[in-house]
């Protein structure tokens, strides 16, 4: 049977249980000293030191720049600190799909869906952080409409027509001249007017439009304005 020392423990100086092993937590980083000598039978070993370093966590803080998000969106995330130390990845993977990079200081994120994107951030010393952030994406369904287009024939601008994205179904794309009378409709936003009104060049001047489309959500919009034909 063997006989039981006394385990005369110090951090930094301050006394610690006198225990054969014990475990000690830390709030802060920093380098602590332990010095250890065993008292046995009136015998006191040497003093011995040493010393370890207590890092703390990793930053992991989320900036999202996009104050408005849309369904199927590119999404701009970075970490608030970027140490070249630490390793950085984003979760969930729905978020990133083929071509999307999760891991990095710095990733593009796709809006499929609304949900919480998460980001792990491990140091060079394996100590681990994390932070998260809700996304929830809106159907946006506003089209662009041009307020003006010159059909000469160059190339640049010689069609009155919509930009449209996926999230869009044109029901009727109308323009009127300035007496009422539609001078062009279509029902697609691939198609659009290129001044030729009854097989000739309509004069210079506004015209005004009517648009009708749908959204993904199913939501019907209506729009109306002026367009300026250059001559």
């Amino acid at each position: 049977m063997g006989l039981a020392g006394e385990y005369n423990w110090t951090l930094n100086g301050g006394t610690l249980p006198n225990e054969k092993e014990f475990e000690y937590h830390w709030n802060t980083s920093g380098t602590r000293t332990f010095s250890l000598s065993i008292t046995l039978n009136g015998c006191t070993s040497p003093l011995t030191e040493a010393s370890i370093f207590v890092s703390g966590l990793p930053d992991a803080e989320i900036v999202l720049d996009e104050v408005d998000l849309c369904f199927k969106d590119t999404i701009n995330l970075r970490s608030k600190f970027n140490d070249l130390n630490s390793q950085y990845v984003w979760m969930p993977e729905i978020f990133f799909p083929i071509g999307f990079d999760n891991e990095g200081a710095a990733v593009k994120a796709f809006s499929e869906m609304a949900g919480q994107i998460q980001l792990f951030v491990t140091n060079q010393y394996g100590c681990k952080n994390a932070d998260s952030i809700h996304i929830n994406p809106k159907h946006c369904c506003d089209l662009f409409v041009p307020n003006a287009f010159s059909p000469n024939g160059d190339g640049v601008n010689d069609e009155f027509r919509l930009y449209t994205e996926a999230l869009q179904t044109v029901q009727e794309f109308s323009i009127f001249n300035r007496w009422g009378q539609r001078v062009f409709v279509s029902y697609t936003p691939a198609k659009g007017w290129d001044g030729i009104f009854q097989n000739k060049p309509s004069d210079a001047g506004v015209y005004h439009f009517y648009l009708k489309y749908k959204c993904s959500d199913g939501t019907v919009y209506f729009k109306k304005g002026d367009v300026h034909l250059i001559r």
